[in-house]
């Protein structure tokens, strides 16, 4: 509205200062362009130039022709101008000239380019900042008794966020009299889909005065739209109760049309609603409106006074998964802020059923950074599952009451968190969390986190430096910085990450490092890693959306170490190879570990055993080829079938590896099965094997769930010596005394002996006693 108070009111000037003038230089009307360019211009704070012709006719009409008129862009834009437009014509009544309200009969335009556009700073071109018409009233320039043409006008929109829109007017026809009412009919396209536009009113119209209405539009099918009831023009003086709804079969491609990334889903969607508007506000009744399986109803109302209160009473619908959600708002502010582009005072509450509730209390902006945003909030609830459900964020899965309170700070400097105060369940957070714009941007935080009992008083710290205008687009982001958590882990990071990991190329270099890997067994809640050693990871990310690679490894735990390269390749099938050397303590140095597995890419989100084809090889100690279903852990509810073929050199390197001493012999082997697992059994097989000359056949199968673990087996062997108790006795050694003793599991073992002295051995381990 400010840019059209200073445009009517540069208007208004023009007209007079022609007139004034045009009884002088009516005969050379060229003399008057240096005084209506440099009017223009001060007035807009923007050079303006008449370049071409003008023609001036003072009786009995003023009738005021203009060629090739320019208005110029700021400073900071690559474009020179802002508007060029080749031809105006206008005539005006010279007996209303001087009252309050001049009618223009005829206003006619062609040949129009309009360029507007935003650079990275979010300034605009079509922002004045002259200050010398800030406080004025725009002279009121009537379109009562007006017919208002424009043929021939492009305009493109440029915001270097976003894709541009480009569109186009064929022409423009509006007619405005108080016997007819208003008609406009308007012909063009938006990203080269048609537009049409058609606006009716066949009644008697009255200054002042809501007027009836009737509409349609039509966006290249993929948009249709219409409108029926009474407007009121500025809203605020007269009433309206216009009734309008909107309409198409996929929100995606209007989204792409008019460059608004957020409709980004292809569903086909509806919207319809009563405006209506008076003095004492705005309201939106009987709203109705569905997005795909999102359905939304109910009225929002801002109510003006001496303080605005913006409320509402809103039900949501998403899927089956929540219906009839109650959005309540009751919000009040200022309204003389609302009429100006300063920060509004805000203070009231939102909720949404019994998810969550919002407390705010503060000083708003918006957007954030344009003006410092002071905002003290609050947000509660009793579940966190409900409002995870909600937000489709699997993270918040939790049923606990949460809470969460902090200050936030905003300005043209950057966001801040501060006074942190959030507590979910056992868990607590405090603290401040900063982000810092300028030329380079910096995320920093000192946080302290609490959880349960196990650990308190954790110590967050970021310190991260990104590249600003990289942030601003959704390319790849330079990234330089450190992550430390307490005396647990230290993670340097420096290269360029892009989100998803799939997405665009990240690189990125990165250095893991603590003292005591069982913190962060603890931490994490990884019973493996329950070492207490020193730990370092050095390596190089590389990903994009063919796959994530992770090269040039070097790591440490204590004495064991790590190198080589780790990659997963995603495609209609996603491959997991390797190249690793592991060296542990002095046992074994230089392992080289090969894996090819090949599988599908969503494996991490299956809920369901995923097919699996592969081989892992351990230098020359062991190969494992194996081809089937796998469900992950083996003993899920998620049902394992693998077929699997386990071969090495020397049955003894492999039982050194393991530290299994029972696997003593320097002998090849091999073992071919199936592996079947469920939440209940791990079975091996129709096995098939060879060690050295020993061959044997049969399953075993072990029972997670019994009270004790049972070990069942049923073995048929062909030429076995003595020793053949040695490979299958189970016996467990303690490290301390070095005594056999009895393992907390039963075993039921049938051993059939085909060449040898014995025929059957049937080993049971029930008490402390083993009967053959």
């Amino acid at each position: 509205m400010k840019l059209l108070r200073r445009v009517s009111l540069a208007i208004a000037l023009l007209f007079i200062t022609l007139l004034v003038v045009s009884a002088i230089v009516v005969n050379k009307p060229e003399l008057v362009k240096p005084i209506i360019n440099d009017l223009v211009s001060s007035n807009l704070d923007r050079p303006f130039e008449i370049k071409g012709d003008i023609e001036l006719s003072v009786y009995p009409k003023l009738i005021i022709d203009l060629e090739n008129i320019h208005l110029a862009n700021p400073e900071w834009s690559n474009r020179p101008d802002m508007l060029v437009v080749e031809k105006i014509h206008l005539d005006i009544d010279l007996k209303r000239i001087f009252s309050n309200n001049a009618d223009i009969p005829q206003f006619q335009a062609q040949g129009i380019r309009v360029f507007l556009e935003k650079n990275t700073e979010d300034k605009a071109n079509w922002q004045f900042t002259s200050e010398t018409t800030k406080d004025k009233e725009s002279s009121s320039v009537s379109l009562f008794e007006s017919q208002v043409t424009l043929q021939d006008v492009t305009f493109q929109y440029t915001d270097v966020n976003k894709p541009i829109i480009n569109g186009y007017i064929s022409d423009f026809n509006a007619s405005l009299t108080r016997q007819a009412g208003l008609m406009a009919i308007l012909n063009g396209t938006i990203q080269d889909r048609a537009l049409k536009l058609s606006i009716v009113s066949g009644k008697e119209v009255a200054a002042d005065q809501a007027f009836p209405l009737t509409g349609t539009f039509d966006l290249g099918g993929e948009a249709r739209g219409n409108l029926d009831g009474d407007l009121g023009w500025p809203l605020r003086t007269a009433a309206t109760a216009l009734r309008f709804g909107i309409e198409g079969n996929n929100l995606q491609k209007l989204g792409q049309l008019l460059n608004i990334p957020e409709f980004s889903d292809p569903d086909p969607y509806y919207l319809k609603a009563e405006i209506n508007a008076s003095e004492q506000g705005i309201a939106l009744k009987d709203i109705d409106s569905v997005v795909g399986q999102i359905s939304l109803a109910g009225d929002l109302a801002l109510t003006m006074g001496k303080q605005a209160k913006l409320t509402s009473n809103l039900k949501l619908s998403i899927n089956e998964q929540y219906k009839d959600l109650h959005i309540k708002l009751d919000i009040d502010t200022d309204e003389q802020a609302l009429q100006t582009d300063k920060p509004i005072p805000l203070d009231g509450k939102v909720s949404l059923n019994d998810i969550a509730e919002f407390d705010v209390d503060g000083i708003f902006a918006w957007p954030l950074r344009s003006e410092a945003t002071k905002l003290d909030i609050v947000l509660k609830g009793n579940d966190l599952s409900k409002m995870g459900q909600f937000l489709a964020i699997e993270q918040l899965s939790y049923p606990e009451s949460y809470y969460l309170k902090a200050a936030i700070n905003a300005s043209e400097q950057g966001i801040t968190l501060n006074n942190i105060d959030s507590v979910v369940g056992e868990m607590s957070l405090t603290g401040d969390l900063a982000l810092i714009i300028a030329e380079q941007t910096k995320l920093t935080s000192d946080i302290k986190l609490s959880i349960n009992e196990q650990y308190k008083d954790l110590r967050i710290k970021l310190d991260i430096n990104a590249d600003t205008k990289a942030l601003q687009t959704d390319k790849p982001i330079p990234l330089d910085g450190k992550v430390s958590l307490n005396d647990i882990a230290e993670l340097d990071v420096d290269g360029t990450f892009a989100w998803p990991l799939s997405g665009e190329a990240t690189k990125l270099d990165l250095i893991l490092k603590g003292n005591d890997l069982s913190k962060v067994g603890q931490f994490l809640e990884i019973e493996q890693l329950s070492e207490p050693e020193p730990y370092y990871l050095k390596a190089a990310i590389n990903a994009n959306d063919h796959g994530i690679a992770l090269s040039q490894i070097d790591a440490s735990i204590g004495r064991h170490q790590l190198a080589g390269t780790l990659g997963i390749v995603i495609a209609e099938k996603a491959k997991l190879n390797s190249d690793l050397k592991l060296t542990i303590d002095d046992q074994y140095k230089d392992l080289k570990i090969k894996l090819s597995v090949t599988t599908i890419p969503n494996i991490l989100e299956a809920e369901t055993a995923v097919p699996v084809e592969g081989q892992i090889s351990l230098s020359d100690i062991a190969q494992l080829d194996f081809n089937g279903d796998l469900g992950w852990p083996l003993s899920s509810e998620y049902k394992t079938k693998l077929k699997v073929a386990l071969k090495g050199k020397s049955l003894k390197s492999l039982g050194d590896r393991f530290v299994v001493p029972q696997l003593a012999k320097a002998v090849p082997y091999y073992l071919n099965g199936f592996i079947e697992a469920d939440n209940k059994f791990i079975s091996l097989k129709k096995i098939s094997s060879e060690i050295g000359e020993l061959k044997w056949t049969g399953s075993l199968s072990w029972q997670q769930q019994a009270a004790p673990q049972k070990l069942t087996g049923d073995i048929n062997v062909t030429y076995l010596d003595d020793e053949i108790l040695t490979y299958f006795q189970p016996t467990t050694q303690s490290e301390s005394k070095g005594e056999i003793q009895k393992p907390d599991f039963d075993t039921d073992i049938k051993l059939t002996v085909d060449e040898f002295r014995i025929q059957q051995v049937h080993l049971r381990n029930i008490t402390n006693q083993t009967k053959i």
